[in-house]
């Protein structure tokens, strides 16, 4: 299982971090500062190709504090099955980044330290950050875009502007992979990471099932009832079927280019 911690230090040495005016000193803490929405979290999830549907710096940060706080702290790849999303995902608003939870059964009333925590002030959820604390009187979190920059808070276990839990799929990986992983060192939004993508077959296992799998169940094609296991069995293969004959695609059950493409784009 991984360690939710090295995202939750990460964090908390980022409290204090200010917004910028525009689209420069994005790296300081301080300088700058003003009400663009341009910080160096949304700067570097742009450089990452299909982090997003689009790029994003310059518009509502919470959403992309959270992201790249689980991006730098274990790496791109790791980064999307953790929390559930498929590529080129609308995981810039909170409402859809809740969503991808909820689809793959990863939303809870209770809080662990790690989870992400997702608000309502009266509009539908429209606010997340981290939890990096619990005890018997508040729970603690780190949050982008809160003033105009990142603050640690505190809300009472009973505050009802708090919608719910989305919580990492951290048992998917054990400490010894996520170690292995290179970190994600953020790079001028002039760079581009390029993810390539396996093509999967029926019996295959691993990460990358696991992605295909959360995509599937995300677009309403179970794969049994283990969900995105990392083992691509029958029902997974039921579900691959019935998602390529509903998108005109070759019915082969084989996760090529071209599903990927539909996985992707539909």
């Amino acid at each position: 299982m991984i360690d939710p911690m090295k995202m939750v230090t990460l964090a908390l040495s980022e409290v204090g971090y200010h917004e910028k005016a525009s689209n420069a000193f994005l790296e300081d803490k301080y300088a700058n500062a003003g009400s663009g929405n341009w910080t160096k979290y949304g700067a570097h999830l742009d450089s990452i190709e299909g982090w997003y549907n689009g790029k994003k710096n310059g518009y509502e940060w919470c959403n992309q504090f959270t992201d790249d706080m689980c991006v730098i702290a274990y790496g791109v790849k790791y980064a999307l099955p953790l929390l559930c999303r498929p590529l080129y995902s609308a995981g810039a608003g909170c409402k859809y980044s809740a969503q991808y939870f909820k689809n793959y059964g990863r939303w809870f009333t209770s809080p662990k330290v790690g989870d992400m925590i997702y608000f309502d002030y009266g509009s539908g959820i429209n606010h997340i950050g981290i939890v990096v604390e619990v005890n018997s009187v508040a729970i603690i979190t780190v949050e982008g875009n809160v003033d105009g920059q990142v603050k640690k808070c505190s809300y009472p276990h009973s505050s009802s502007v708090i919608a719910g839990y989305g919580r990492p799929c951290w048992e998917l990986f054990t400490e010894e992979e996520s170690d292995q992983a290179e970190p994600t060192t953020p790079v001028a939004d002039t760079a581009e990471v390029t993810v390539t993508l396996p093509i999967i077959k029926y019996g295959d296992e691993g990460l990358y099932v696991k992605v295909m799998q959360t995509m599937l169940i995300g677009k309403g094609y179970s794969c049994g009832i283990y969900g995105a296991d990392g083992e691509y069995g029958m029902q997974t293969k039921i579900g691959l079927y019935e998602f390529q004959k509903a998108n005109s695609i070759n019915t082969d059950c084989v996760c090529d280019a071209i599903t990927w493409t539909k996985l992707l784009n539909n």
